[in-house]
């Protein structure tokens, strides 16, 4: 079936609205504190980019702090999923309470994590291969007398269908947790290959509809930095500043998850049907 992105948004939007306090919870519980959180705790790695413009610099501080990156990443990402999953259970067919959402979201989220490492070592795989082809390219352009700078160039256009086409598999395994937390389906290859099934025919649509999200909320999240840093600016105490915009950034954060949740879990609703997750063995 051909999904109707206009219906999927309204639906969506009504989810928001319908349950938009429990949601509150929610992403105020796993999206806004850990993120300020983080802030608090580690306020030297939020702080050390700031100032930053060449890419060098930037590459530097980067190899300096991995660790920590690598860290503050993973901590932010647990908590995003539970938040995630919880707040697309909260909106599915059966509208469980909010301690049934976040039982299903904790036994979900192995299963979750697992199809995450299913989906990147493919992409590691795949796109590993294809950049070794295109170095292989590029070398042999460059040994072909074209040049450095324009070897790079035909590189760098060559990147660019396979960034859209990685964000085109995403938008594909876009229903892989609503499969799971809505539909019970705890085996990861089972929920990747049910996202894949109901996105059959819509692939592009989806791709479009939540490339269009993430443009508005990027520009939105950079006009709120600005106006951040234009107000915390002027803060002596830097910390100050930092944690001025980390909240701001935040409470943004926290509203994008539960727009976007209630937009996954109508698109999932349309393309499953009203009733997907209702038959379904509840959890244990």
């Amino acid at each position: 079936m051909k999904l109707d992105l206009n219906q999927a948004w309204q639906q969506g939007m009504n989810l928001v609205a319908a349950n938009w306090q429990l949601l509150l919870v929610l992403a105020g519980l796993f999206l806004f504190l850990p993120s300020v959180a983080l802030t608090v705790l580690m306020p030297d790695m939020f702080s050390g980019l700031q100032g930053m413009t060449e890419p060098d610099e930037i590459n530097a501080w980067m190899l300096a702090n991995w660790p920590s990156f690598v860290g503050a990443t993973f901590v932010a990402t647990f908590f995003q999923f539970i938040g995630y999953m919880a707040m697309i259970a909260l909106m599915g067919a059966h509208r469980p309470t909010v301690g049934e959402a976040l039982k299903m979201a904790l036994i979900s989220l192995p299963s979750m994590i697992a199809a995450f490492i299913i989906f990147a070592i493919g992409y590691v795989v795949v796109f590993g291969v294809l950049s070794l082809v295109i170095g292989l390219l590029v070398g042999g352009l460059a040994y072909a007398g074209l040049g450095g700078g324009g070897a790079t160039g035909i590189a760098f256009l060559i990147m660019i269908p396979l960034l859209v086409v990685q964000f085109y598999l995403m938008a594909r395994l876009s229903m892989t947790m609503p499969a799971m937390v809505i539909e019970r389906r705890l085996n990861p290859f089972d929920a990747l290959r049910r996202s894949w099934s109901l996105t059959t025919g819509n692939g592009l649509r989806l791709f479009v509809f939540y490339a269009l999200l993430m443009i508005a909320y990027f520009v939105i999240l950079m006009v709120v930095s600005l106006f951040a840093a234009g107000v915390f600016g002027l803060a002596a105490d830097s910390s100050t500043a930092t944690m001025g915009s980390a909240i701001l950034t935040g409470l943004l954060g926290a509203a994008f998850s539960m727009i976007f949740s209630g937009v996954v879990a109508a698109v999932f609703q349309r393309l499953a049907g009203p009733d997907a997750g209702e038959v379904s063995e509840t959890f244990e």
